[in-house]
């Protein structure tokens, strides 16, 4: 049917998906042989598919164009507006955006609930035993290995996301780079220590030496990495939940006793913010001393009354996390940073008290 262009809308979602730059080349072939595909619209007059052609004929001053409207009523609009784009090229950043969208829809890490819906179908049983990943994987036409190494780049280091559009960088060796311990510098080809890197399990065993710990209780590590804080945990709580990709823990909902981590560093104040909403008792970062500086940081990480900052464990050796032979069994000492872990704990009343670690080392 044809609709007046005026009566029609991009919808929300698209902007929060997909660029409309790089008009050009679709506006000169619009020009030249008209629009082969209708627009896709919904009840509101939104525009599910087809947001880069309204832009092109709103600037082309078209007055009437032809559409095919649908019936949403109580679908996911986001799954309906990926599915219509599938055959779209899209940069890496908008894949992100596809998969960001279909987490939340999917509760990632919970990839085998019943009343999942995919267009007007519910998702069969077969469908249901694979992956969070594989249902994304398959309608963003990536292979699961593929969206896995694109998530972990963008939670390690989003920046990197608009290096791999420009073509600085591939998947492959973005990921490697970052699986190794190291970083691509944002100003060129050199690579140096990264904020993620391999905690060595002596630093989480003298956390567990050194602050009193109800092991009874359920401990989180939301940053698990290659797993090394949390196999330590492992051998003393009696139940440990460790996650990275699978469930995105600035998303989480679910109640903990304790948190203990090294969290990615450029979020370090998000799971700050998260972890007092999610933790009942304490939780334990391994950051930089130098952390305590800093007014942007104050108020988020060190204002609260209700979960303060309880205790600091100073290493008095600088730790050099970041040296090629630092590893989860090897502490490597004589880096440039002081370390600490920081203790939070909940209704804690007094002020943050400080301890050091002289020469860590295992217990007897």
């Amino acid at each position: 049917m044809q609709i007046k262009i005026k009566d029609l809308l991009h919808h929300p979602l698209n902007s929060d998906i997909y660029n409309l730059s790089n008009l050009d080349d679709l506006m000169a072939s619009i020009n030249e042989v008209g629009l082969l595909t209708p627009l896709v619209i919904d009840e509101r007059n939104q525009v599910i598919s087809g947001n880069r052609r309204l832009k092109c004929i709103q600037i082309l001053g078209w007055k009437t164009v032809e559409v095919n409207q649908i019936h949403i009523g109580d679908q996911n609009p986001a799954i309906l507006i990926i599915h219509h784009n599938k055959q779209r090229h899209k940069s890496y950043q908008e894949l992100i955006n596809e998969y960001l969208q279909l987490s939340n829809v999917y509760k990632l890490g919970r990839g085998k609930r019943s009343d999942l819906t995919y267009g007007r179908s519910t998702v069969s049983a077969d469908i249901r035993q694979k992956t969070t990943r594989d249902l994304i994987a398959e309608q963003l036409n990536l292979s699961s290995s593929q969206l896995y190494k694109l998530a972990y780049i963008h939670k390690q280091n989003s920046q990197l996301i608009k290096k791999l559009d420009d073509g600085d960088l591939t998947i492959n060796k973005a990921y490697d780079t970052l699986k190794s311990g190291m970083r691509w510098r944002l100003g060129g080809p050199r690579e140096s220590a990264l904020d993620f890197y391999e905690t060595p399990k002596i630093i989480t065993e003298q956390l567990l030496a050194n602050e009193p710990f109800d092991f009874s209780n359920t401990a989180l590590e939301p940053a698990v990495g290659k797993g090394a804080i949390s196999s330590v945990l492992e051998q003393h709580f009696s139940s440990v939940v460790s996650y990275d990709i699978e469930r995105d823990f600035l998303q989480e909902t679910q109640q903990y006793d304790i948190l203990i981590t090294n969290p990615p560093y450029s979020k370090s104040i998000d799971f700050i913010q998260k972890a007092m909403h999610v933790v009942r008792d304490k939780f334990c970062f391994l950051l930089p001393i130098g952390y305590l500086n800093g007014k942007q940081r104050y108020g988020p990480a060190f204002g609260s009354k209700a979960f303060p900052l309880k205790r600091m464990l100073v290493f008095v050796p600088n730790l050099h996390l970041g040296h090629p032979k630092s590893s989860a069994e090897n502490l490597v000492e004589g880096g440039l940073l002081g370390y600490a872990w920081f203790i939070w704990q909940r209704g804690y009343e007094g002020d943050p008290t400080i301890s050091w670690i002289e020469k860590p080392k295992k217990k007897e």
